[in-house]
């Protein structure tokens, strides 16, 4: 069936061709064999009998001029004349009362002309006076001319007679079919030969150049799109092509690319790694994602987001080159194919794949923003890690994930132990929304001390989580599940009110003046209802009572340190402590610390791990209280565990601490 309708497609317009030629050519020979019998009957039919009139006229007067001179022999020479000529049957001479008194044949002589010619019907051509008459199927023309007799001898005495010839039209008519049917053949000839040169100048103009255009479409809609039409000419047939190569073009776009990116989409990204897989190149496969893309949408818009993605995806594919190739994967997830000659071992791909996050670390310009963004990779080998894409795009997205865990702007080729991971964090995730609904989250507080008499000024309120089927897990586990899912904002308004609620109970139990530090995520922090819902459910409810200080990490607030320094300057006007949380591991500029005017400044515990012992930690630290004392901003030391490092802390002028040190003395949990 399938070779049917091709061979159609194919060849359908010639068979048309064809086919109205022979119709063209059978209706032309039927109006041609009507009017030409109906012209040359006519004609012949006129010429015959004009050619009868004058032999018969002729014999007539040579037969009257006999007769009446007396010369019988000589008018019977002149009917065997007659009846010598070609189609000539049958010569009589009659009285006026029908008998033939000569004849071509003697057999007739005496005889009456009714009898011998039947059909004839002399009473009508003598009383019409007729000259000729045919027979009723054309076959015979009667001739008949009238010759004036006097007496003869031998003869009854008649005043006239008639001269009357039968001649044979059937021959002419014969004759006339046969040219006929000549000039048919002919014309059907010159049909064949101009359909044969037609159907050379058709299938070297049209039908040739149609089937290339037929082939190419068949070959689209088996999926291949890399075809494009290339045919000569400057007609219709040629714009139809170019026309089909524009539709191909387009949905080669359509199939192939991103819409928004212009790079491979996620399905044309599976084809070409399959490709490589049947052909069992080695490749890479690495997954980038932003780090906290959807804060940009909802600080600076979609339209901002999108235009930020066209240049992040134009970076990547300058970047790669020849060395393979881009396609974006969903939202702001993008796939990259390294090619295996472009690395030896995973040293020199992790290489490789880190200048592209230092490409992509430059900052974007959208419009009249600058936007800084950080990226995280996985990455996954063939065929080490997989022999099937599906594999291989699962274990590059175990390790972009685990890179995004373990700090982001990373990058990290899978292994067994991310797998692992991987594994207990999909656990994670899949009981997270029951540990919100069954309040299965509490709160712990850790205490602030000051130098001065190890009294508590204030304590940080911390999440904990205890599942009655997971167990008890670790904030560093459970908390980028709730980033990543978006939940930390609803959790995040859990936590304010249960720090609210344990601050009626502190005050209740006489404990006064208790400052309490909660980290806000970036997510909360930039929502757009943040700080209405702040001051409407927390603080004017328990304003003086409560004394809130909310802590941002340094790293979170140098992603968008303008619209940070707003917020922290709203949040100040309403009476807010804030804390710039794990100092020392962002990337925090002299100008924004300036301008960020905060509280306080918390020493990250990597650095207060290290000292007094470590010269390096011990500078790091000094330099940090040094700087806040310039800025006019208080510190914290946090993870302060030994006698000696708070000794050492106070030494250099830093009076707060927060540390397990501290913490049999005076944790409290609720």
């Amino acid at each position: 069936m399938i070779d049917f309708f091709k061979i159609l497609i194919k060849f359908k317009l010639r068979h048309i061709l064809y086919f109205t030629l022979v119709v063209s050519a059978i209706f032309s020979i039927f109006l041609f064999t009507i009017s030409f019998s109906n012209f040359h009957l006519k004609q012949l039919k006129k010429s015959t009998v004009e050619k009868l009139k004058i032999h018969l006229s002729l014999s007539s007067k040579l037969i009257e001029k006999n007769i009446n001179q007396g010369d019988l022999s000589e008018v019977e020479a002149v009917i065997t004349y007659l009846s010598t000529m070609q189609n000539i049957e049958k010569v009589f001479l009659t009285n006026e009362e029908g008998k033939i008194v000569f004849s071509s044949s003697k057999k007739y002589i005496g005889k009456d002309i009714k009898e011998v010619l039947k059909n004839f019907p002399l009473k009508r051509v003598l009383k019409e006076n007729l000259s000729y008459l045919f027979s009723k199927n054309n076959e015979y023309i009667y001739a008949i001319d009238k010759i004036s007799l006097k007496d003869l001898s031998n003869i009854k005495p008649v005043k006239y007679g008639n001269l009357i010839v039968v001649y044979n039209f059937k021959k002419e008519l014969l004759s006339a079919k046969w040219a006929l049917l000549k000039s048919i053949l002919i014309f059907m000839l010159s049909i064949v030969s101009a359909g044969f040169i037609i159907d050379i100048i058709f299938k070297k103009y049209i039908s040739r150049r149609i089937e290339i255009i037929t082939d190419t479409l068949e070959k689209v809609s088996k999926g291949n799109l890399e075809v494009k039409i290339s045919i000569f000419g400057n007609d219709e047939i040629k714009s139809i092509a170019e026309k089909i190569n524009e539709m191909i073009d387009k949905l080669r776009g359509y199939l192939y690319y991103d819409h928004l990116t212009g790079v491979f989409n996620r399905y044309f990204f599976k084809n070409k790694v399959n490709e490589k897989i049947s052909k069992n190149e080695k490749f890479a496969i690495v997954m980038f994602d932003t780090d906290n893309f959807k804060d940009i949408n909802d600080l600076f818009g979609h339209q901002i987001g999108d235009k930020l993605l066209k240049q992040y995806a134009l970076r990547l594919e300058k970047e790669i080159g020849k060395d393979g190739f881009v396609g974006r994967f969903g939202g702001d997830e993008f796939l990259l194919c390294i090619n295996g000659d472009c690395y030896k071992n995973d040293i020199e791909l992790k290489t490789k794949v880190e200048k592209f996050l230092k490409v992509l670390d430059n900052p974007f310009f959208v419009d009249n923003y600058k936007i800084n963004i950080t990226s995280t990779a996985g990455i996954a080998k063939f065929p080490e890690h997989a022999t099937n894409y599906t594999d291989l795009l699962k274990l590059a997205d175990i390790a972009l994930y685990y890179g995004k865990e373990i700090g982001k702007n990373i990058v990290v080729i899978a292994n067994e132990k991310i797998v692992k991971q991987n594994i207990r964090k999909a656990e994670i995730t899949s009981h997270i929304r029951d540990a919100i609904k069954n309040n299965e989250f509490f709160l712990v507080y850790q205490p602030i001390v000051s130098a001065k008499d190890f009294k508590i000024t204030g304590v940080e309120a911390l999440l904990r989580w205890n599942s009655p089927i997971l167990g008890s897990i670790s904030p560093v586990e459970f908390v980028p599940v709730l980033e990543e899912t978006g939940l930390i904002k609803e959790v995040g308004k859990w936590f304010f009110k249960e720090v609210l609620r344990q601050s009626f109970i502190w005050e209740n139990q006489g404990i006064k003046d208790i400052k309490i530090n909660v980290n806000v995520d970036i997510q909360q922090l930039l929502e757009t209802g943040f700080y209405k819902f702040l001051k409407d459910e927390i603080l004017n409810k328990n304003f003086e009572k409560l004394k809130l200080g909310i802590e941002i990490t340094e790293s979170e607030a140098m992603q968008y340190p303008e619209l940070i320094i707003k917020k922290i300057k709203q949040l100040r006007l309403a009476g807010i402590v804030i804390s710039i949380d794990d100092f020392g591991t962002g990337n925090s500029s002299l100008s924004y610390l300036k301008t960020m005017n905060v509280d306080y400044i918390k020493i990250d515990r990597s650095f207060i791990n290290g000292i007094p012992d470590d010269e390096h930690s011990a500078i790091l630290v000094k330099t940090i209280i040094n700087l806040s004392k310039l800025f006019r901003y208080k510190t914290v030391a946090e993870g302060v565990e030994t006698k000696e490092q708070v000794e050492y802390l106070r030494q250099l002028g830093l009076m707060n601490y927060k540390g397990t040190i501290f913490l049999n003395l005076s944790l409290l949990k609720i």
